[in-house]
């Protein structure tokens, strides 16, 4: 995963995650060091959680998903939006 926008290339990481979250294992047992800026979407009746991500900068929309019927489900929400 990288860290930009793959439109406008905005760097999408966030404020550090402070210290004392990441050790109380809020994040799992190989936390993330930093917050993420990336705009999640979600489509209910579609998919349960995250199907688009969409940059907060230039409003750019992606799938979560690369590959697969969920991925083609994002990419046709996307084109329905443009």
């Amino acid at each position: 995963m990288t860290n930009g926008c793959p439109a406008c290339g905005s760097d999408l990481q966030g404020s550090p995650i402070p210290e004392e979250h990441r050790l109380a294992g809020l994040y799992g047992e190989n936390p993330p060091t930093h917050y993420s800026r990336k705009v999640g979407i979600e489509y209910p009746g579609v998919y349960d959680g995250v199907l688009i991500w969409s940059c907060p900068d230039c409003g750019a929309k992606w799938p979560r998903f690369t590959y697969g019927s969920l991925c083609r489900v994002a990419l046709k929400k996307i084109e329905g939006e443009s």
